[in-house]
C-alpha cells in the first residue's frame, strides 16, 4: 500500500508542477475546508430527518406485521358478509382488534417526532442558527 500512495503522492506533485508552475505548491497543504454554522445545522438536521425516517418506516412495518391477521380475517369476513350487519360487525371485531395497537403505533410515532424536534433544537443551539418557521420546511 504504501508504494502506491508514494506514487500517487509523486504524480500529485508533478502534476501540480506542470499545471502551476510552482515548485512549492505542492509542498503547502490545501486550505482546511470550513462549514457555517447553518451547514453544520442542516447536516445536523438532515441527519436527524434520516433517523426519524428509518424510526418511522420501523414503526410502520411493525404494526403492519402486528395487525396481519387481522386483515386477513376481516377481508374474509367482509368476503363473506351476507347483510350490511354482518359487514359493519366484522369492521368493528377489526376496530377492537386492531386498536390498541393502532395507539400503540402512534404513541411511538408521537415520541420519534418529539425526539427529531429535540435533537433539531440541540443541533440549532450547538450551532447558533437562530429559529425561523421555515427551518422544517427545509429539513424535508
Amino acid at each position: 500500500m504504501a508504494p502506491w500512495r508514494h506514487t500517487a503522492a509523486s504524480l500529485f506533485t508533478v502534476s501540480a508542477v506542470l499545471l502551476t508552475g510552482q515548485t512549492a505548491a505542492s509542498a503547502t497543504p490545501p486550505p482546511a475546508v470550513t462549514q457555517s454554522p447553518r451547514q453544520g445545522f442542516r447536516a445536523a438536521a438532515q441527519f436527524a430527518a434520516d433517523e426519524y425516517r428509518e424510526e418511522r418506516r420501523r414503526i410502520l412495518l411493525g404494526y403492519r406485521d402486528a395487525t396481519r391477521a387481522a386483515h386477513h380475517r376481516l377481508r374474509l369476513a367482509l368476503r363473506d358478509a351476507a347483510d350490511e350487519q354482518q359487514r359493519q360487525d366484522a369492521w368493528r371485531v377489526y376496530a377492537d382488534e386492531t386498536g390498541p395497537l393502532r395507539s400503540a403505533a402512534n404513541r411511538h410515532m408521537q415520541q420519534a417526532r418529539t425526539r427529531f424536534r429535540d435533537v433539531v433544537e440541540q443541533a440549532r443551539e450547538q450551532y447558533g442558527v437562530v429559529t425561523n418557521p421555515s427551518t422544517f420546511v427545509t429539513v424535508r
